[in-house]
């Protein structure tokens, strides 16, 4: 029924330049979803090249998320300034990054070049690109152009992750980050040469005219742009909470091996997939919000059952594919609704892009905490309580600008 509702858009809605735009929208984030999923493949090879410690080596995904943390700064100034050149900015400093990795020479060089990834990708790029979405899309449906960009994350995680451990494993680990900064410069090429009609299509001219810190206190004193952000702070923060010890849950608790482990990992990928195929088809006809908030609900349940309820590995299997399937049903709609709140969408976009890295790391601290004290089922109960608590808040605070329009 989603992708049968998909078509129905498709055909009733859209140009086929436009969807030629969303084509290359895509393309683009799947290249910077890759470098954000596939890092932890890299580890072994990272240790035995730059004699990286392994405790050391998660200091790679922290500095990523510590870069991101400077979104803010270029989402306010792509409000006021314009989307495109923050987007080709994001593009060539990704670029330049995995140039950096092929031709680093120690660890200094590796952990320079995270950083630079982690500012281009999900501190310039991704957010300037949500942006951008939802200046380009219909008020009636951005989620539906979002959803389209988002099949990045469940395609990358079911085909680009193996693809690459291949690769590294049969190949060279350099081989990947050639290839992704050769494909970034080519569609930054594209985007500057072919897509120059859409630039600022339909930018809120609103924002244009309003100084740096006054787009900041549009959002931060917007009772229904915080209550946004706190539904996307409690849901990132529950579900990197529930997945931190994962892994080591399955390989004690079921006494699974790394293969097994990762062929579980990818039904989480076929989750999201469903999740994002059924908001991109229906999330704009039943309301941004009702999505956002329902789909996290459902998440909450799904998180207690799948940490207290899999009594072999086809019981987490099941779960997972529940939980992801709900997850992204509400995820796919979050920037959608952001959008609907206020005029300053690159500042809220990139506020919650801040505030995602900030809940991955209270989300993996606190999973530790519980892990080692209480354990797996209580990490669970108490993230799948997070989550409720996230959904009402946004339930109760969020009010739309404007009334969505079925069709």
């Amino acid at each position: 029924m989603a992708l049968w509702r998909l078509v129905e858009i498709t055909k009733a809605t859209s140009s086929s330049s436009s969807y030629s735009y969303l084509g290359i929208l895509l393309l683009a984030r799947m290249v910077i979803d890759l470098d954000f999923l596939a890092i932890i493949l890299f580890f072994g090879v990272f240790h035995d090249t730059f004699n990286i410690e392994i405790w050391a080596l998660g200091f790679l995904i922290s500095i990523y998320s510590i870069f991101t943390l400077f979104s803010p700064i270029f989402g306010i100034l792509s409000d006021q300034y314009g989307r495109r050149s923050f987007l080709n900015l994001g593009l060539i400093l990704f670029a330049f990054s995995s140039m950096l990795t092929i031709f680093a020479q120690s660890w200094i060089h590796i952990f320079i070049a995270r950083a630079l990834a982690g500012l281009a990708g999900r501190g310039i790029f991704l957010p300037t690109l949500l942006a951008e979405l939802g200046d380009f899309s219909t008020y009636e449906k951005r989620t539906f152009s979002m959803g389209i960009v988002r099949l990045s994350w469940p395609i990358t995680f079911m085909l680009g992750i193996p693809l690459v451990g291949f690769t590294i494993e049969n190949l060279d680990w350099r081989l990947p980050f050639l290839l992704m900064g050769i494909f970034t410069v080519t569609i930054t090429a594209i985007m500057i040469i072919f897509t120059k009609s859409f630039e600022n299509k339909t930018l809120s001219r609103n924002t244009l005219t309003l100084a740096k810190f006054e787009l900041i206190k549009n959002v931060l004193l917007d009772q229904s742009a915080i209550s946004g952000l706190i539904l996307t702070l409690f849901a990132v923060g529950s579900i990197q909470g529930i997945f931190a010890y994962f892994s080591v849950w399955l390989e004690s608790d079921f006494q699974l091996g790394e293969t097994e482990i990762s062929v579980i990992y990818a039904f989480m990928g076929l989750g999201t997939l469903f999740g994002t195929l059924l908001a991109t088809g229906f999330g704009d006809k039943v309301g941004t919000k009702t999505c956002a908030v329902l789909g996290l609900v459902v998440a909450a349940g799904g998180m207690v059952v799948l940490s207290n309820f899999s009594f072999n590995p086809i019981f987490v299997i099941i779960w997972l594919v529940f939980l992801g399937t709900a997850f992204d049903f509400s995820m796919t709609a979050v920037p959608a609704l952001l959008t609907q709140i206020t005029d300053a969408t690159g500042t809220i976009l990139s506020l919650n892009q801040a505030l995602n890295a900030a809940a991955t790391a209270i989300g993996t601290a606190i999973s530790g905490f519980l892990w080692i004290h209480l354990g797996y089922p209580m990490i669970g109960l108490f993230f799948g309580i997070t989550a409720l608590i996230g959904a009402l808040i946004g339930f109760i605070g969020i009010r739309v600008k404007k009334p969505v329009i079925n069709t």
